[in-house]
């Protein structure tokens, strides 16, 4: 569940060939808009966004028949400090309620099957992909040594590793729906003991993962998957904390 905080939420698109996307300058989106959105690209729902089509009157670059074969929507408790994975931010209104990622998976649409990845509290739940993520042995060292986040780390690098192995999703006749919840960078800041530079390795790493992920998930499915960053902010205290540390720049160039 996502909550808009008094802080807000943050919306980035690392993946988007299937969308049209509007101007973050023109456009002030909720997160109502955006589970609205996640559902019509999806085909969920025949109702799009009003505020965030393009010309013709779709948000599907190609309309109904370009839709994505994945989706995953990354979210990120107290991750306002991940800046350097996109740059087409955008705010999500204050106003905006909660919304439940688990609705996706949950739709009894696409039947019994339906792939899909679920990351709650750095555990690993879904079908056939999550189940072949828990057994993969993964090549990449994690060096942070907090928990929860070290595990989710981990868990981000074998979920790209199952994808890329996976011959499910080749075959897939429905859209595979990854929904990660990060909650270990949160859970990182209330450590009182956490110097500057381990903050900065945690966000250093946690950058690296998801941008493997995204580059895993764009090599199996090509220009039809969408990934979306969402970070959420919880505590003022703890941003302007974030603010004072200097992130080293990421070398993984994400394309969309």
């Amino acid at each position: 569940m996502i909550s808009l905080g008094s802080l807000g939420a943050e919306l980035f698109f690392l993946a988007s060939n299937p969308v049209v996307l509007p101007n973050p300058k023109d456009v002030a989106l909720t997160g109502s808009d955006v589970v609205r959105a996640n559902k019509y690209m999806l085909g969920l729902s025949t109702r799009a966004p009003a505020k965030w089509t393009s010309d013709d009157g779709d948000l599907l670059d190609g309309g109904f028949f370009n839709r994505p074969r994945a989706l995953a929507i990354v979210t990120v408790s107290d991750g306002m400090a991940l800046k350097n994975l996109s740059e087409s931010r955008y705010v999500l209104s204050k106003g905006g309620m909660g919304f439940d990622h688990g609705e996706l998976i949950d739709s009894k649409l696409f039947g019994e099957e339906q792939e899909w990845v679920l990351m709650n509290k750095a555990g690993l739940i879904g079908s056939r992909i999550a189940d072949d993520a828990q057994n993969v042995l993964k090549k990449t060292e994690v060096k942070t040594k907090l928990e929860p986040l070290r595990k989710e780390i981990d868990n981000l690098y074998k979920i790209a590793q199952s994808v890329k192995k996976s011959e499910v999703i080749r075959s897939a006749r429905t859209p595979t729906i990854f929904i990660i919840n990060v909650q270990g960078l949160e859970n990182a800041q209330q450590q009182q003991h956490l110097s500057v530079d381990q903050y900065a390795q945690a966000l250093s790493e946690l950058e690296k993962a998801i941008s493997y992920l995204t580059s895993a998930l764009q090599t199996a499915y090509g220009d039809r998957v969408i990934v979306e960053l969402i970070t959420e902010s919880h505590s003022e205290s703890k941003t302007r904390q974030k603010r004072q540390v200097t992130m080293p720049k990421i070398a993984c160039k994400i394309t969309s």
